[in-house]
């Protein structure tokens, strides 16, 4: 039994183990499920996630974000979409949209937390995420807008406003006018009728073109100005009756209709602005989705928090003004008008107004006042027309009077002139025809000149041509003529001289023979005697007696045979002299020749 203790002790020890590290098993599990199915959080995309601390410090009454470390209350700053890894037990989550900004739109932030701000003022500082650490934190509009784009914003600690973005269309100049700020201390700014401080109330000199603009409607508002060219008709019209009455020096009352084109000067529109006096006479509200500006009631407020955000022109109304024309010419066009027509109407008699010469007078001086006066107001006057003087019912029958006498008269001048430029075009086409046949007769000699010239220069030229060729074939027959000559004179000289060398030759063998009939005599034993003997040598007849003499003289022709050989021999010599003399002196004549 002793033996067998010990080892039930280790049987319960190693099941103690099993049970142990099963154990362990289970809670390692159960760390693990309560980890990824408890602790953590997946914040899915365009959404952020806000965090409550659920123990800490307790805040300022009316406070509920926490901004110190170990305060208790909604966390300021948002967790964003990713997985992450909260105490439930520590923490209350809530998962809320994105702030997204779509484009053409912009979103102004309100601060909910805080302390109030002092005083007028209605910028809430400091700005975005610098409240962490910031001496004083107070609720209220940021400055900064946020333009298109998406935002991880902490939806319990601001409220964001959505606005559309404004546009100032073309033929448009818009001025900005400040309200967020306090006003300029007395002497800080420099222009009566413009605000030219930052940073303070009032109408900004600064001068926005045409373009899109995101501007926090809590601090500046726009007021749209017009600078297209204008048109002011003070005519009598069935509605309404625009023209000027004025008296004349002599006491006429006469109605004067015109047309003045105006524009505002852009650089000039915040002093303009200014000096009209009150912004509820001259501000009309301005909606974009329609083709022109309408009076509207102030729009409703802009979507708060989470709610959809208000339509575009509810909200527009409350930063986009467009001014009222007709107040600038009710304010500033309509009285100068008058005005200067009536003070320059006085100047003059009724009657000077029926000629066009005093209208004129009246219109430049007219136009050079009213511009000199309007461009203070910075309205520029670009052209008045003054279209009808009306005078008085007896000034009106004595000018209908003149008016049919002129007519007659200037009827009957317009016949005169009628054919007086008859008679003149007259001339004038006769005078053409002459002209034009002058012309066609001098054309057509100058073409039998030219073609007479042009026959003649080509006649010349061929003629020329020809001559050249009869030249050039007269010098080639002279140079044919001269080689014949030479050739023939060659070859007569040459047969000459071969003669002569012949006859030399003979002569030189007469010689030698002691005369001419001993040559005769030679010349026939050579002939003969040769041939005589082969046939009869050794005879002994009479026949060979008779022929004696001549193998005689064979014997002594043989002996003086190389005397013969040596003449002949001479006189080949002399020939073949005379024959290269001839031919030197016809290589001569032939270089002669060509280089002629």
């Amino acid at each position: 039994m002793s033996d067998n203790i010990p080892s039930a002790r280790g049987g319960d020890g190693m099941k103690k183990l099993g049970v142990l590290a099963g154990g362990g098993m289970v809670s390692v599990l159960a760390i693990f499920i309560f980890v990824f199915a408890i602790v953590r959080v997946d914040v899915p995309a365009d959404k952020v996630l806000i965090a409550t601390k659920l123990s800490g410090d307790d805040l300022a009454e009316g406070e509920f974000i926490a901004l110190e470390e170990g305060q208790k209350g909604v966390s300021l700053i948002p967790f964003n979409e990713g997985i992450h890894w909260i105490n439930p037990y520590s923490y209350r989550t809530e998962i809320v949209d994105s702030t997204i900004i779509k484009p053409g739109e912009l979103g102004v932030l309100v601060r909910l937390f805080g302390e109030d701000l002092p005083g007028s003022r209605l910028v809430a500082t400091p700005k975005l995420g610098a409240e962490v650490g910031a001496e004083h934190v107070y609720k209220g509009v940021l400055e900064d807008p946020l333009g298109p784009g998406k935002y991880n914003i902490n939806t319990r600690a601001y409220r964001v406003e959505r606005y559309r973005a404004l546009t100032i269309p073309p033929g448009y100049v818009g001025v900005s006018i400040n309200i967020g700020d306090d006003l300029a201390p007395p002497g800080v700014a420099k222009n009566p009728y413009v605000n030219d401080s930052k940073g303070f109330k009032g109408i900004s000199p600064e001068i926005r073109q045409p373009g899109t603009y995101y501007l926090n409607p809590y601090l500046e508002q726009l007021v749209l100005y017009e600078i297209r060219a204008q048109r002011f008709d003070f005519t009598k019209t069935n509605k309404k009756d625009n023209s000027i009455d004025f008296q004349s020096s002599d006491a006429f009352t006469l109605n004067l209709e015109g047309t003045i084109e105006w524009s505002i000067l852009p650089e000039k529109a915040p002093e303009l602005l200014c000096r009209l006096g009150e912004l509820q006479e001259i501000v009309w509200s301005f909606d974009q989705s329609s083709s022109g500006a309408r009076r509207r009631r102030p729009p409703a407020q802009p979507a708060r928090g989470r709610r959809r955000p208000a339509p575009q022109k509810k909200v527009q109304g409350m930063r986009l003004a467009e001014t009222d024309l007709n107040v600038l010419v009710d304010k500033i066009l309509i009285p100068y008008t008058r005005s200067f027509i009536r003070v320059l109407g006085a100047q003059f008699r009724a009657s000077e107004y029926i000629s066009g010469e005093k209208r004129t007078a009246i219109q430049a001086k007219f136009k050079e006042n009213l511009k000199a006066e309007c461009a203070k107001f910075g309205i520029q006057i670009r052209n008045v027309s003054i279209t009808r003087i009306s005078p008085p019912g007896k000034l009106k029958e004595i000018r209908n009077d003149r008016s049919l006498q002129q007519e007659q008269r200037n009827r009957i001048k317009q016949n005169i002139e009628k054919l007086k430029s008859d008679a003149t075009l007259m001339k004038k086409q006769e005078s053409i025809r002459k002209s034009q046949l002058m012309v066609d007769a001098s054309t057509t000699a100058e073409k039998r000149r030219i073609r007479a010239r042009q026959d003649r220069n080509v006649g010349m030229k061929k003629a020329e041509s020809e001559l050249e060729v009869a030249k050039i074939n007269k010098s080639k027959a002279e140079v044919e003529k001269e080689r014949y000559v030479i050739d023939e004179k060659a070859l007569i000289d040459q047969n000459f001289k071969k003669e002569a060398a012949s006859i030399t030759a003979l002569a030189l063998e007469v010689t030698a023979n002691g005369g001419g009939s001993n040559y005769i005599r030679s010349i026939f034993v050579k002939k003969l005697g040769f041939g005589l003997q082969d046939i009869v040598t050794n005879d002994d007849s009479f026949f060979m007696k008779i022929f004696e003499d001549v193998l005689n003289f064979r014997s002594n022709g043989v002996k003086d045979l190389k005397e013969e050989e040596r003449l002949r021999e001479a006189a080949r010599k002399m020939l073949e002299k005379n024959t290269a003399d001839a031919n030197k002196s016809n290589k001569k004549d032939s270089k002669k020749e060509g280089s002629k």
